[in-house]
């Protein structure tokens, strides 16, 4: 019950500190869904830049999931309501990833860029698509990363080969 109330007041503060109908213009004049582009908009509403990641994807503006990750793997994560369940996220960092980087040499990857969905997705057809990463720290040994799904993975097929995976 403490987590539900929490929850709902975290909900509340963000609609009073970031409403939509203020927020998603400022957040959406620019194309760019970077980190970067998340700490000018943090900077403006005077929230952090979890607190605007998170408000982006419970406003279901843009297809982005949000994640955070610690060396030992997936703390917890958040999608935008347009990103179906059907996309498994990886527990643990590909060796490939920005993340994954940043743990091994400390620089975090504030700009999206370009990666294989297959980078963080268990799906057997993840390699036929691409997302836009990016990452930067949040707190001590946690990282915040930040997904765009391109457009057709929203469209995709359900994958035929999701025999025991768990829906996360």
């Amino acid at each position: 019950a403490d987590k539900l109330l929490e929850r709902e007041a975290v909900k509340y503060a963000a609609g009073l500190l970031m409403p939509k109908y203020l927020f998603e213009p400022v957040l959406t004049e620019r194309r760019d869904l970077s980190l970067v582009r998340h700490e000018e908009v943090a900077t403006i509403f005077s929230t952090s830049v979890l607190a605007t990641a998170m408000r982006l994807a419970d406003l279901d503006i843009q297809p982005v999931l949000i994640a955070c990750y610690s060396p030992s793997g997936l703390r917890w994560h958040k999608r935008a309501g347009q990103i179906r369940a059907r996309w498994f996220l990886r527990k643990q960092l590909d060796s490939d990833s920005f993340a994954h980087d940043f743990f091994q040499d400390g620089q975090p990857h504030p700009r999206l860029g370009i990666q294989s969905a297959e980078t963080w997705f268990e799906n057997f057809d993840a390699e036929n698509f691409q997302v836009h990463e990016c990452c930067r720290p949040i707190r001590r040994d946690e990282l915040l990363v930040v997904l765009v799904l391109d457009s057709t993975m929203l469209y995709a097929r359900c994958d035929s080969d999701a025999r025991g995976r768990k829906w996360i």
